[in-house]
């Protein structure tokens, strides 16, 4: 009987759901995000610097603004020169060393938190008013702003903020006065805050990397599912599939307020199509089966269809075993007759 039990694919597919990817197998698609903010990352810097100059230039003396003009600007270009040479390597097709290109990027990063730390270390003291609103929203949005970028990254994350907005909140509560202190803590309970969502948004990104590497593995499946159902139907070979389900999700209300939702393991209806496809190129049959009476049954309903006449030729070989017994005989046989002669002879 040709027969293919295909089991559910969520259970059978080199990297389930339920089990994170490697480090090593996120690594590339980390990375290509990472850089994917290549431009928006300029235009933030680019902006940000517009703002500052706007600011600080008539209130900061040139003595101090210039230099940190000339620091921004040549990271900028470092940065725009990064960019290039990494997408020069990507188009290259070579082997690409993803652990170098993602810590170019995470010294880079650090150094522009550093830049903004400095900024507002330096510019606070030389600010009034709405200048130093300014400069806090400023410095705060890019904390925000890399919320996707470095989600995913916890660490790099909290070592950007701290750098990034710790100067600032250090300078502020050097003030020595009631505000200073309360204007500082409120901007640390907001940086704390946004550390969180960055954690909750790290937890949502890992999840879609973990789709996705599942749905490349489960397209590589199909692939090969495919041809060797091609290769089946060459041979002449009948394959039906079985797709093992479990029984549909139910809910329980609990006080008419909340709700409990059982959600079983469950054949996706992508997967269905995939084991449909599978029978239907090679003349077979798709069945679905929800608990084991039901696959019991859907057996007995295939056993039938593909059973074939077997013509068997058998061959027997004898081994006689008399001569054994007919020697032991004829040995007893003349033992009888020698007593007989000798020491057993009668006399009349």
């Amino acid at each position: 009987m040709a027969q293919l039990d295909a089991l559910n694919p969520n259970t059978a597919a080199p990297a389930p759901a339920s089990v994170a990817p490697s480090r090593a197998a996120r690594l590339p698609d980390e990375v290509l995000a990472l850089y994917a903010f290549t431009t928006a990352t300029l235009a933030g810097l680019a902006a940000g610097f517009a703002i500052m100059t706007m600011l600080f230039w008539a209130s900061t003396p040139h003595s101090v603004f210039v230099p940190w003009a000339a620091l921004f600007v040549g990271l900028w270009f470092v940065r725009v020169a990064l960019a290039q040479a990494f997408r020069r390597a990507l188009k290259g097709g070579g082997t690409m060393d993803w652990a170098h290109w993602q810590r170019l990027w995470n010294i880079l990063t650090l150094c522009s938190a550093g830049a903004w730390g400095l900024s507002g270390w330096i510019f606070y003291s030389h600010s009034i008013g709405i200048q130093q609103t300014g400069l806090i929203v400023t410095i705060y949005t890019f904390c925000i702003a890399v919320v996707p970028v470095l989600g995913n990254h916890p660490r790099m994350f909290v070592a950007y903020v701290a750098i990034c907005f710790g100067p600032l909140i250090v300078r502020i509560a050097t003030g020595g006065d009631d505000y200073s202190f309360q204007l500082a803590g409120m901007l640390l309970i907001i940086v704390s805050l946004t550390t969180a969502l960055a954690r909750n948004y790290r937890h949502t990104l890992q999840r879609l990397l973990e789709h996705k590497l599942r749905a490349d593995s489960l397209a590589a499946q199909l692939r090969v599912e495919k041809q060797a159902a091609e290769a089946a139907r060459a041979l002449g070979v009948r394959i039906h599939t079985i797709g093992l389900s479990s029984a549909d999700t139910f809910s329980v209300a609990l006080n008419g307020v909340w709700t409990v939702r059982n959600v079983n393991a469950r054949l996706s209806g992508r997967d269905e199509e995939v084991l449909k496809d599978i029978s239907t190129r090679t003349g077979g049959q798709f069945y679905k089966a929800t608990d084991p009476n039901m696959l019991t049954e859907v057996l007995k309903e295939i056993d039938p269809l593909e059973r074939i006449e077997v013509k068997v030729s058998e061959t027997r070989e004898w081994h006689e075993l008399f001569p054994i017994l007919v020697g032991i005989g004829l040995a007893l046989l003349l033992l009888e007759m020698l007593l007989r002669l000798t020491w057993l002879r009668a006399l009349p």
